[in-house]
């Protein structure tokens, strides 16, 4: 009867180490080894594959989360309009002081002044906005996100490409080393039910 003791527990044992050995050789080696004679290399999965997962990385927050009618739905323009207009009253009353000599009196400059921001803001609030919507799609047309994105994760060292995957993901690979446990359990009781029939 020691078999449904005895084999279980190897079982559950084999099962945990099992899944311990492959999260880790996830990550390890960063860098090859050479196995002597067979000329043969070993080297973790992600360090391996990291350019290309930095490109898929790249290509999937491009393309997926981060589309460009998102971006362009998130701009302001009501707000930047506002900021316009507000610059261009400033850039009037600054020219409208400069240029306009001493000479004319300061009723009119001031109609002057009110005049030319009356006209500008008016052309302006009908135009502006197209005008920004052309610039930030633009804008966006020259920024290649999935790009920057491969850019960044291929500057991350390994190790800290690690650090990473750990902290974000531990109770998930902790579930998977206790679901290597677990199986390697229930594999050693159909084992010694097995064992215990054949006998």
């Amino acid at each position: 009867m020691y078999i449904f003791v005895f084999l279980p527990v190897i079982g559950a044992l084999i099962g945990w180490i099992t899944n311990i050995i492959a999260l880790r050789l996830l990550f390890r080696p960063l860098n090859p080894v050479v196995v002597p004679f067979f000329n043969f290399r070993i080297q973790g999965l992600i360090p391996k594959r990291k350019l290309a997962l930095s490109r898929s990385i790249g290509d999937i927050v491009e393309k997926e989360l981060l589309s460009r009618k998102d971006i362009l739905e998130q701009v302001n323009y009501d707000s930047m309009e506002r900021e316009v207009l507000s610059a261009s009253e400033r850039i009037i009353k600054g020219w409208t002081e400069e240029k306009l000599t001493s000479i004319i009196p300061p009723g009119i400059k001031k109609i002057i002044h009110e005049f030319l921001t009356d006209l500008v803001k008016k052309e302006l609030s009908i135009h502006v906005k197209i005008i920004m919507r052309d610039v930030v799609s633009k804008a966006w047309d020259e920024v290649k996100i999935s790009e920057m994105v491969e850019g960044k994760m291929n500057k991350l060292s390994l190790e800290r490409v690690e650090q990473m995957v750990i902290f974000i993901a531990s109770r998930e690979l902790k579930h998977i080393e206790y679901l290597g446990a677990g199986l390697g359990f229930f594999i050693g009781i159909v084992q010694a039910i097995l064992v215990f029939l054949i006998r």
